[in-house]
């Protein structure tokens, strides 16, 4: 008889309380897995200090998978499942399989007719969704956008061109302040853009703003900040002449 695995979420940062966001459900299913399937080993062991005592952490299997990982070790992750094990699956912050290499590792066992099961929690992509007041209709995320400055400013320009749609993508924290720098100096001044940063935790800010707006302001203060941009619209019913 095959496995399971189960896809876990994880908190959105450290030090959150894990009981104001997950259901004992998660709980329950964590006690019962014989192994771990991590982005990180540190977040691993972050996430099990919620469930185990140190010693019982220490024994536990745990794997890596993330954007290292060779596609020829998905089969070593999976072996353990084909025996009949219970693994779960984390991100080192909110849900696993998206914007991270999780999802490989599902479409694989799937097609080895492996039980899989998914439980919601935080996701700062739809967290961040929610607070900016952009329509939810249509919206597309990117992951991270192209380092590359011509190839960044491409990009951005098409999603000028498309605002029926939503847009988000990510930014690692030391490059929030310089991206924020060259999208104020190429966007239109009407454009809005919304940057939320350090979604769930007590210095949570949500900022829209035109880039008129957002020319106005300090850039400074988002340097190494937790962040997700967003581009859209205001809502019809919203719009005021002018």
């Amino acid at each position: 008889m095959k496995g399971s695995l189960f896809l876990l979420p994880n908190l959105l940062a450290e030090g959150l309380p894990w009981d104001d966001f997950f259901p004992k459900k998660v709980a329950e299913i964590v006690a019962s897995l014989q192994g771990l399937i991590v982005e990180s080993e540190k977040g691993g062991w972050r996430f099990l200090r919620h469930f185990f005592s140190q010693e019982k952490i220490a024994s536990f299997p745990i794997r890596l998978l993330n954007e290292h990982t060779r596609e020829e070790l998905l089969e070593e992750l999976i072996a353990p499942l084909l025996k009949g094990e219970r693994w779960g699956l984390i991100s080192d912050a909110g849900l696993p399989c998206i914007a991270d290499p999780g999802a490989q590792l599902v479409f694989a066992a799937r097609k080895r007719g492996v039980f899989i099961e998914a439980f919601p929690g935080p996701s700062s992509i739809v967290h961040a969704l929610m607070l900016s007041g952009f329509s939810g209709q249509s919206f597309c995320f990117h992951g991270y956008l192209p380092i590359e400055k011509e190839s960044f400013r491409a990009k951005l320009l098409s999603f000028e061109k498309n605002m029926s749609t939503t847009h988000l993508w990510m930014e690692t924290p030391y490059r929030v302040q310089s991206r924020l720098q060259e999208m104020v100096g190429f966007l239109q001044e009407k454009t809005l853009l919304c940057l939320s940063c350090d979604l769930a935790l007590a210095s949570q800010e949500v900022i829209v703003a035109t880039i008129r707006e957002w020319k106005k302001r300090d850039l400074s203060s988002f340097h190494k900040r937790l962040a997700i941009f967003l581009m859209g619209q205001v809502p019809k019913s919203l719009e005021t002449k002018k």
